[in-house]
């Protein structure tokens, strides 16, 4: 604490007159020299917070829990640093408290720690064995880890104890601000355990036992649409597609806003247009568009091709493929220069696809720019040596340009290859075909 010295002789001071007044002169020194140094006590800077230990186990115990709580607030709005910070100061106040490792458990899987968050799981069920979360939780992290056969482990543990599952504990769920929404009891949870057990018998291959948790998943919470998608998933790994098809859409019938239903179904089947535009709405996946605008395309109907291609395109960061695709199309429709502009910037993207070399040759001999076409297919067939169609696609260009002796060279392998087409052009200019 810092203090302020004063330094004076009576000699220094200059009374009035003598007698009261040098008496009270006196007397307010005297005081300043007391009661100064508590009264000025300046401020420090406190770089890191100070946790003064509780009076009381009560107030200790209060003190975490309201450590706890902030740590919670501070997760659900993605403050993961803080809320790493905050519960590690309710552990340390209240280590015998469950919730706080089940909330640092929590918070460890929001670092992708998964295995940091295993022993805080494995903790939690240790000090309270009935906690089906914690049980379910650790599955859930095993499955994600790929770890199939330790996932169902965890799961069978709460399956198989009826004290486990028919605890009368209550969870209590919270908003993005922490506020309790509504509680969750443990029985609620046998459908979530029988469908995370039937994803662990589908990863390896135990069909039959899939079948039967997602079916009791089903029946113990029959309005989930998810526990129908997997179901179908499975068919489909059975090559059932019919089935498949089947459950995608009771699913989408029980909830039209299953986006993953509606996904998989638009992959295996048709769909209405007012289904595509909620996929377009909800940017899921370019994959149904590229589908349909194949088979637009093979239909010879490029203008619709175009507009899935593009749709495509806005909802995938990996454009390249579908810029190919896209500029095929605009090439079949002769705009020539959107084709150009398509496969340049598939070019741009990944240099490695040269196939849209050839594409772009095709499309300046088409323009009659012949020097552009012979430059790109000669970069072309600098790694491609296997494609008869660009080495006659090539001499033609090569002979438009009057390089016919080259031309003849490359026609000539053309035929070789299989090219017939390539004979009447060796016949007309080349003198010995």
């Amino acid at each position: 604490m810092k203090t302020i010295k004063f330094s004076f002789t009576t000699t220094n001071l200059q009374p009035i007159c003598f007698g009261i007044r040098e008496n009270r002169i006196r007397k307010f020194l005297f005081f300043m020299l007391i009661f100064l140094p508590v009264i000025y006590q300046p401020v420090q800077a406190q770089t890191t917070p100070v946790i003064e230990p509780p009076t009381s186990k009560f107030k200790q115990l209060r003190q975490a829990k309201a450590y706890n709580d902030k740590a919670t607030r501070a997760y659900n709005y993605n403050d993961i640093p803080l809320a790493d910070s905050l519960i590690n100061i309710a552990i340390y106040l209240a280590p015998e408290v469950t919730d706080h490792y089940f909330v640092r458990a929590m918070i460890r899987e929001a670092q992708k720690a998964p295995f940091a968050a295993l022993v805080d799981y494995e903790t939690v069920i240790n000090m309270e064995p009935e906690n089906m979360e914690a049980h379910f939780k650790t599955g859930q992290l095993y499955y994600n880890l790929e770890n199939y056969e330790e996932a169902i482990k965890a799961i069978n543990r709460v399956l198989m104890d009826d004290e486990i599952r028919n605890t009368t504990k209550v969870y209590f769920q919270t908003d993005q601000s922490g506020s309790t929404t509504g509680v969750s009891t443990l029985v609620k949870m046998d459908d979530d355990l029988f469908n995370l057990r039937g994803l662990c018998h589908q990863a390896i291959g135990l069909t039959e036992k899939a079948l039967d948790d997602f079916e009791m998943a089903q029946k113990l919470a029959p309005g989930e649409s998810e526990y129908v998608v997997n179901e179908a998933m499975l068919h489909l790994d059975m090559n059932d597609t019919s089935t498949a098809i089947q459950k995608l859409n009771n699913a989408l019938n029980m909830n039209p806003q299953n986006e993953r239903a509606l996904y998989n179904l638009s992959l295996l089947t048709d769909i209405s247009e007012s289904q595509y535009d909620k996929l377009y709405e909800e940017q899921i996946n370019p994959l149904p568009f590229e589908k349909r605008a194949y088979e637009n395309f093979v239909m010879e109907n490029y203008e619709a091709a175009i507009r899935d291609y593009t749709i495509a395109i806005n909802l995938t960061e990996d454009k390249s493929a579908i810029l190919t695709d896209r500029g095929r199309a605009y090439f079949k429709m002769n705009e020539l220069t959107k084709a150009i502009d398509d496969f340049n910037h598939s070019l741009t993207i990944s240099p490695q696809k040269t196939h849209n070399y050839y594409l772009l040759g095709n499309t300046y001999y088409q323009l009659k720019n012949y020097p552009a076409a012979v430059e790109h297919y000669s970069i072309y067939l600098t790694e491609n040596q296997d494609n008869a169609g660009a080495y006659f696609n090539y001499g033609l260009s090569l002979h438009m340009i009057n390089k016919d002796k080259e031309a003849c060279f490359y026609l000539k392998k053309a035929l070789a290859m299989g090219v017939m087409e390539a004979q009447k052009p060796l016949e007309a200019f080349c003198q010995n075909p």
